[in-house]
């Protein structure tokens, strides 16, 4: 017995916890739909910018905002050596990441929502290769207005490890705590660019 209550709390650690809601625009994309029905680590990260929901929406609106976020951040280096990343359009609402160790991730846009006053989104796709395998993730920015005149954002996270085995074991140091850190660290980096952006377009 004490067998089987240890196993059930161990494979209930690993069930997620879904508390953002994936936009139906984002769900009613094919291979979304097909991802979130595997056993998918999820994630997600809330906060806020400065930004007014108005002007998140005029950015994301651009059909060049990803291009644009990625070279604002390669202009920002000194040295291109210093560059955690790289973005490239390959298609139409397509890129490629490529990271300073040269590790590629196909990116494709799937869903972008700007309901004027209300909120603004984006969702994309990507699939690549890292030191745990190949993987699939589907990663969803929402940001709507705040009290304070700024807007909140949320993110949420889809990640799928081909290997069953590094799919079992995501909680153990490594893989998780990966997604996790690059959810954070490119979230607050593209904010930090819109905001850039955005301060260029106010001065003007």
């Amino acid at each position: 017995m004490r067998a089987i209550i240890t196993t059930f709390l161990f494979a209930f650690s690993f069930y997620p916890l879904f508390t953002v809601e994936l936009d139906s625009s984002v769900v009613s994309h094919y291979a979304v739909e097909a991802l979130i029905q595997k056993e998918c680590i999820y994630l997600e990260t809330e906060g806020r910018t400065e930004m007014p929901l108005e002007m998140v929406s005029s950015l994301i609106e651009r059909p060049e905002i990803f291009e644009m976020i990625g070279d604002a951040y390669e202009s920002m280096q000194t040295d291109e050596k210093d560059a955690e990343f790289r973005v490239r359009k390959v298609g139409e609402g397509k890129y490629t990441y490529v990271s300073r160790k040269n590790q590629e991730t196909g990116i494709e846009e799937v869903a972008r929502v700007v309901v004027q006053q209300e909120k603004a989104l984006v969702a994309y796709l990507g699939e690549g290769r890292r030191f745990f395998g190949a993987f699939q993730v589907l990663v969803q920015v929402e940001l709507t207005p705040a009290f304070d005149g700024g807007s909140k954002y949320t993110v949420c996270v889809y990640a799928y490890p081909d290997s069953g085995a590094v799919r079992l074991f995501a909680k153990i140091p490594g893989v998780e705590s990966y997604f996790k850190r690059k959810t954070t660290e490119i979230t607050e980096l593209a904010l930090s660019i819109c905001e850039i952006l955005y301060g260029q377009e106010n001065a003007g």
